[in-house]
């Protein structure tokens, strides 16, 4: 809701984030527990969840007052390389062909033309901060590609350990000939098991 966001950013900006943090204890306490009382962008999202839909963050993101009895049985498949080379050479050449096609230009635009705020989250991406500090004279512009990518990398690494940590996922290799073959063999066998 973009009202509340203004009236949050509005108080954070008045009467600083951990006066909102210290609300976000009351209302919310475990999800308070895992952010810090500066982390502004996670204060008013948490925030944002309770004051809209009446339930703590933990609550509305852990699917409370969802059935459980659900008939809908969830299949998680990851499609994931099993060459951690092969992946780190797609992100070189992902990272390369957006500079090549634009993203300076385009972080320039939102910079200069739509007057965006280099601080706000969205400018903080990978791939988006680095054209900022290049733009803002922090970094050379050889910098860019090297630190997006080595960004990158990281964020791939972190998205992958998140992976592995969820409970029944199935990993398939994206290179593999045949994906959409297995897959749907996979899927098909799956749906028999549980009699669908």
């Amino acid at each position: 809701d973009p009202d509340l966001r203004r009236e949050l950013d509005t108080r954070g900006r008045h009467h600083g984030w951990p006066s909102l943090y210290k609300e976000l204890e009351k209302m919310d306490p475990e999800r308070a527990a895992r952010i810090q009382p500066g982390d502004k962008q996670r204060i008013q999202r948490a925030l944002e969840i309770v004051m809209l839909t009446g339930k703590s963050a933990t609550a509305a993101q852990s699917g409370a007052g969802f059935s459980h009895d659900s008939p809908l049985r969830i299949c998680k498949l990851a499609l994931v390389p099993a060459d951690r080379a092969w992946l780190h050479h797609r992100i070189e050449q992902r990272f390369e062909s957006m500079l090549n096609n634009g993203l300076v230009r385009e972080v320039r635009n939102l910079l200069m033309e739509k007057g965006i705020s280099p601080e706000l989250p969205a400018l903080k991406m990978v791939g988006y901060r680095q054209v900022v500090q290049y733009l803002l004279q922090q970094i050379e512009y050889n910098e860019v590609g090297r630190r997006g990518i080595a960004a990158t990398r990281q964020l791939a690494k972190r998205q992958l350990t998140w992976l592995r940590n969820q409970p029944g996922v199935t990993w398939l290799d994206c290179t593999s000939y045949g994906l959409l073959e297995t897959m749907t063999v996979y899927i098909s066998t799956k749906l028999t098991v549980m009699g669908q």
